[in-house]
């Protein structure tokens, strides 16, 4: 039936009072009709249309398209376009675009929709009629929306059930739009189709019913714009001056609704920080109440330190403790510091010098120690470098020997090819010049030959003049006709043996072709196994220096850790304590 007439007795079919014209392939979003029904109750003229997203075939995967009006160029193809600046600049993604055009899928009330003629049945195929809807649309005081908030998700063909040239139908369709609807701008879809603008010798099937009913339309439109001019009055005289309200010129409704936005917007953010401020004063409760906790927790300590000392550290229990000697406890078992001489130590000068020179060959040894081996470190870190420099230098020259070949290969397929298409020329040229030199040699053979010869003079022989008459056609002896035939049988045969010889020398041309291409397979794919073993070694060498070099580290960070310094040992053996 076509895409028009299928879509049309849909329409015939339907009893609703709104009408969706739907493809096949699609699924619906959740509620994807409350808004289009919402936007027909409003106003029963629009034609809408909601954002189609895509759905491969293959994967059904989904790819959301943004919200974009339906707009088309001069060969009356429908296309995606950008709405117009005032869309943008409302900054509102829930207001419906205006829109030239619709892809296909519609929406729209089922009387208004037949008021206007639906559909052109006389498109075949597919293609022109959503845009000769939009213009019909247009003109008849209605109007064509997208809306953003419903969604369809639409599954596009792998390939299209149609006949394989669409160009035909699609021109076809194009140019009826253009003669019915156009007018002095028809001559630009002809142009853009590169068709002659007279003559153009496409049948685009009988429009007089569609121009009757253009005819008929004209005085909708003229209804319409009579009905707007007095609504845009009505309008403005209410929009000049109302004492009520004491507004001059603007859209009281669309005020009063960005006041009520910003007065919930203002709530909201007044309820934001409340809540905020709450969490706050929730947060500083737990902060003081962890604090003072703490600060009892420290009390409590500094009590049971007190109490502990002054329980089991007296001043007559406490002995002397020296780093160089550990044992010294044990030796000095029962022996008491002297009453009055608490703290005294007599040999502290000697065992600090002595401390002093532990620790300062200590010190040297460590930084001799961290000196070999970061030494040892930075020559890992260079033989490193040294071999990854190597394999980088080695797959360089690896990748040039590749292109280098590859070149080489492309450079003489491109010969054989420039070679056998020259070759080929060539013989066409000359069996096409040989087969008009034979023809014009059989042609003077006939013309100057007994049969078709009728000049006395021209035929004289040895035997004398022919007997030929001028009114009497003589026609062949059954011995001329023999040798006439089998003439004819040789030349099919040698042009037959001569077709059969070119196939074969084709076949062996095509055949060393095919080897040639495919001993450059090969090499190509050697040469990917070698990069990819390469590549693998590479890969496994620096994974085994990147694991030493870990290795080294940790060991490093195992041996040298929190290297002590002359404050550290000043702590000790200051007091008695």
């Amino acid at each position: 039936m076509g895409l028009a007439k299928a879509r049309v007795s849909g329409w015939e079919a339907a009893t609703g009072q709104v009408v969706a014209i739907l493809d096949a392939h699609i699924e619906v979003h959740r509620e994807w009709a409350e808004p289009l029904l919402a936007r027909i109750k409003a106003d029963r003229t629009v034609v809408l249309s909601p954002v189609l997203d895509k759905v491969l075939f293959d994967t059904l995967e989904v790819t959301e398209y943004i919200p974009s009006a339906h707009a088309f160029d001069w060969n009356l193809w429908s296309m995606y376009e950008s709405f117009r600046p005032e869309w943008y600049k409302l900054n509102d993604p829930l207001v419906p675009g205006k829109s030239p055009s619709v892809m296909g899928i519609l929406v729209a009330e089922r009387q208004f929709l037949g008021e206007i003629g639906v559909l052109d049945e006389g498109m075949t195929i597919y293609g022109g009629e959503n845009v000769e809807l939009g213009i019909r649309v247009w003109l008849c005081g209605g109007s064509i929306e997208v809306v953003p908030c419903s969604k369809i998700a639409h599954i596009e063909r792998a390939h299209k059930p149609y006949s394989p040239n669409l160009g035909e139908a699609l021109s076809r369709n194009a140019l009826r739009v253009a003669e019915i609807w156009m007018d002095e701008y028809k001559s630009n879809v002809n142009i853009a189709w590169n068709l002659p603008l007279k003559d153009h010798g496409i049948d685009i099937g009988n429009v007089t019913e569609r121009k009757q009913l253009r005819e008929k339309l004209k005085y909708r439109v003229a209804a319409v714009q009579l009905d707007r001019r007095r609504n845009r009055e009505l309008q403005r005289r209410e929009r000049i001056f109302n004492d009520k309200v004491r507004t001059i010129g603007v859209d009281k409704d669309a005020l009063d609704h960005q006041v009520k936005e910003r007065i919930e917007k203002d709530q909201s953010q007044a309820n934001e920080r409340k809540v905020y401020a709450e969490e706050l004063l929730c947060s500083d409760r737990v902060a003081c109440i962890l604090d003072q906790r703490q600060k009892k927790d420290e009390r409590l300590l500094n009590e049971a330190i007190v109490q502990f000392r002054q329980q089991f550290q007296q001043p007559a229990s406490r002995r002397e403790f020296d780093l160089n000697d550990p044992e010294l406890l044990k030796k000095q078992e029962g022996v008491r510091i002297l009453p009055g001489l608490p703290g005294e130590d007599l040999t502290q000068k000697d065992r600090l010098r002595k401390q002093q020179e532990q620790l300062r060959a200590w010190t040297l040894q460590q930084q001799d120690e961290l000196e070999r081996a970061k030494q040892e470190l930075q020559q890992e870190m260079h033989q490193y470098d040294q071999s990854r420099l190597a394999l980088d230098n080695r797959a360089l020259e690896l990748q040039k020997m590749e292109e280098q070949s590859k070149k080489a290969a492309a450079i003489a397929t491109k010969d054989f090819n420039l070679a056998l298409a020259a070759e080929i020329t060539r013989r066409c040229l000359q069996e096409h010049d040989e087969e008009e030199e034979n023809n014009q040699t059989d042609i003077l053979n006939q013309l100057n030959g007994d049969l078709l010869m009728e000049n006395p003079e021209q035929n004289i022989s040895v035997l004398g003049p022919s007997r030929l008459r001028r009114d009497y056609y003589k026609g062949m002896s059954p011995k001329e006709l023999q040798e006439y035939t089998q003439y004819q049988l040789q030349q099919a045969e040698d042009r037959k043996r001569t077709l059969m010889e070119q196939r074969e020398k084709e076949l062996q041309e095509h055949q060393e072709r095919m080897t040639s291409a495919r001993a450059a397979l090969l090499l190509e794919r050697q040469q990917a196994r070698i990069n990819k073993e390469l590549r693998r070694a590479l890969d496994n060498t620096n994974a085994q220096l990147a694991q030493a070099h870990d290795a080294k580290k940790k060991h490093l960070q195992n041996v040298y850790t929190n290297i002590p310094d002359e404050r550290y040992f000043s702590q000790f053996n200051t007091s008695s304590r």
